[in-house]
């Protein structure tokens, strides 16, 4: 099923400043949402320039005032920038967050601190049943925290039970076989972040 790779054109740099559809901000109480802005601010332009491919800037308008609670804004910003969503490596929920996601629209292969998960095996399988062959588009949305803690804290969400290197590499093969084209958001939740050098 696998397809040829194309080589890329042009760089998309989407950013979603928001965390349960609130841009941080000193009357929330949070800096949670700051990630896309501190790595613009710290040169992501520039370091992505260094390709050669035109980049091309796309900032998701707020949702605040259009949808009310968390799970709305939060789920109205997920269908602005995917039609197909999976969560690969998700773990740490309470009873009452792992319900919403499985009764959502979301594919997820959990995380598990206890045993090691095929991230990728799971991740096919979502993907198979989601595109069903089709040559769509496809949007990369990576949550460093999705990293296994014991590859560096990337914020204060970060646990074991996640995703290592191989596993990042395998999950990205996947979606190259299953899609045309791949848009990739690389996203930090938070202002004080640990950078990882070989992942």
């Amino acid at each position: 099923m696998s397809r040829s790779s194309k080589p890329l054109n042009s760089l998309t740099l989407i950013s979603s400043p928001y965390h349960v559809g609130l841009r941080a901000h000193p009357i929330h109480g949070s800096r949670v949402s700051e990630g896309p802005d501190y790595l613009i601010s710290s040169g992501l332009i520039s370091r992505l320039q260094t390709y050669g491919l035109p980049i091309h800037q796309l900032e998701i308008p707020p949702v605040a005032n259009d949808f009310e609670g968390e799970i709305g804004r939060t789920f109205e910003l997920i269908r602005r920038v995917a039609t197909a969503v999976v969560h690969c490596g998700m773990r740490d929920v309470n009873e009452l967050e792992k319900d919403r996601v499985e009764g959502s629209d979301m594919g997820v292969v959990w995380g598990d601190a206890a045993k090691k998960v095929d991230f990728v095996g799971g991740l096919r399988r979502e993907l198979d049943e989601r595109f069903q062959g089709s040559d769509g588009a496809s949007l990369v949305h990576l949550d460093v925290d999705a990293i296994d803690a014991s590859l560096g804290k990337a914020n204060a969400f970060a646990c074991t039970g996640g995703l290592f290197e191989d596993d990042v590499e395998g999950c990205m093969v996947a979606i190259s076989e299953r899609t045309n084209e791949a848009h990739f958001i690389w996203n930090f939740l938070g202002g004080n972040l640990v950078l990882f050098d070989n992942v």
